[in-house]
């Protein structure tokens, strides 16, 4: 299968590396143009492994099959503007990202078009990514254009590449699960500076916030207690105890995080039903202010 990664960050390049070492023809797409990319994951038996694989050729990029987006949400949509006419028109394009925020914006979209929602835990340091937990990635679809051949052909593909890979017919309830969980982790694990095991040591606050998401959640016609809710985040955070959440990673290196698409989603859907949500209020703020930090030091 011709593949084209669009973002090889630390996901991407996951992706990058296994689908080419299960024999599909891969490149990635970088933002700044060069002719080739050194990949080299540190696994979860924390064995190394390398690959170089080509980058930002058209031609490529036009005979594609697939294209994974693994950009940060708030560079979806310019990012995939910049490219779509190069992209023919029965590739599917398949989305994974964190948050929620611009569905109604990818009308501009013809091709067939997935979402993908994954547990995979990976961060990268010093061009090395750490692939740390290995978990589950489910699988959906937004519009009407993939048919049902299409992506049971897909799904074998990528499940023999990173298992394991699931399609699942309400994408949007999978996403907003792992929206709460990243409501918690990571806004908290960038306040407190620390890897993602450490929160177990914030209980109060876990629980604080996942009885407000619990609350919205019903109301948007998820159904989990505050109970589970909490184990499901605190299973996460035991799972990916060594890893950077990708917010603490983006205010460490001085960039814009992606709080508007996680707890400002929810705070934007309260708002929106007169709900108050004070946890998620206070958790947005506090990031928000590391943010004007960032461009105040860039000024």
């Amino acid at each position: 299968m011709k593949i084209t990664i669009l973002g090889c960050g630390a996901l991407g390049r996951l992706w990058a590396y296994f689908l080419a070492k299960n024999g599909n023809d891969v490149q990635g797409w970088l933002k700044n143009k060069k002719n080739n990319i050194n990949i080299n994951i540190i696994n979860t038996h924390n064995v190394k492994n390398s690959i170089v694989l080509p980058t930002n050729n058209i031609l490529h990029l036009s005979n594609s099959n697939l294209l994974i987006v693994t950009l940060k949400i708030n560079h979806i949509i310019y990012a995939l503007k910049k490219i779509i006419k190069f992209i023919n028109n029965n590739c599917i394009i398949l989305l994974i990202y964190n948050g929620i925020g611009i569905e109604k914006k990818l009308s501009f979209i013809k091709q067939p078009l997935l979402i993908g929602v994954t547990n995979h835990a990976a961060y990268k340091n010093d061009e090395i990514v750490y692939h740390n937990y290995q978990g589950l990635t489910e699988i959906g679809k937004i519009n009407k254009h993939i048919t049902n051949i299409q992506y049971d052909f897909l799904i074998k593909i990528l499940n023999l590449s990173l298992p394991n890979v699931v399609w699942c017919k309400d994408i949007y309830a999978s996403k907003l699960k792992k929206l709460a969980v990243n409501c918690v982790v990571n806004p908290l694990t960038t306040i407190y500076n620390c890897k993602n095991g450490e929160l177990l040591k914030y209980n109060k606050s876990i629980f604080l916030i996942c009885k407000e998401l619990s609350y919205i959640l019903r109301h948007m016609g998820i159904f989990i207690s505050t109970t589970n809710l909490v184990v499901i985040t605190k299973n996460v955070i035991s799972n990916t105890k060594n890893n950077l959440s990708s917010m603490l990673q983006d205010i460490k290196n001085n960039k814009y995080s992606e709080i508007d698409y996680i707890n400002g989603y929810i705070i934007k859907y309260a708002k929106l039903h007169n709900i108050y949500v004070y946890e998620n209020i206070k958790l947005f703020n506090i990031i928000k202010h590391k943010e004007f930090n960032i461009i105040s030091c860039d000024n």
